[in-house]
């Protein structure tokens, strides 16, 4: 099983949704939102977003996009260089924003804070795998896990 989010399941691969986790925004401890406790999408309008994957290949990234515009505003992105960092880490040092699922709160050892996202918006985890195959655990995973 391979865990994802928003990704499309490559051709013999099904996708199941395991769950939805709530998105929050994640900044550096010295960025000027850090002292808030909470957003909106559309006061974020300005901001760049910190993305993983590349717009128009990811879907997740497509989601998170997709995300900012159903709030009115065409988000501006960064793909950030820290490929394979969690993306609450991935705004220390930085002035740009990443969406989280991190509870909110400081964050990273105080380098990053986490801010509720108001209304609250979701992401989906996803599981992958092979459906033609039998794997007792897998059956067990997926009947047991829903977040």
């Amino acid at each position: 099983i391979g865990l994802c989010r928003a990704m499309t399941p490559a051709h013999g691969l099904t996708r199941t949704t395991l769950g939805q986790h709530r998105l929050h925004i994640a900044v550096a401890s010295d960025h000027p939102l850090a002292a808030r406790t909470s957003v909106t999408l559309p006061e974020l309008a300005h901001e760049t977003f910190l993305v993983w994957g590349t717009p128009g290949r990811s879907g997740y990234a497509d989601l998170l996009i997709d995300h900012c515009r159903n709030a009115g505003f065409e988000p501006d992105t960064e793909r950030t260089a820290r490929q394979g960092t969690p993306p609450i880490t991935a705004v220390i040092g930085t002035r740009n924003i990443a969406f989280v699922t991190t509870p909110p709160g400081p964050a990273a050892g105080g380098q990053a804070h986490v801010l509720t996202l108001e209304p609250p918006i979701h992401a989906p985890l996803h599981a992958l795998y092979l459906p033609h195959a039998t794997c007792p655990s897998r059956t067990t995973f997926l009947s047991h896990v829903r977040l």
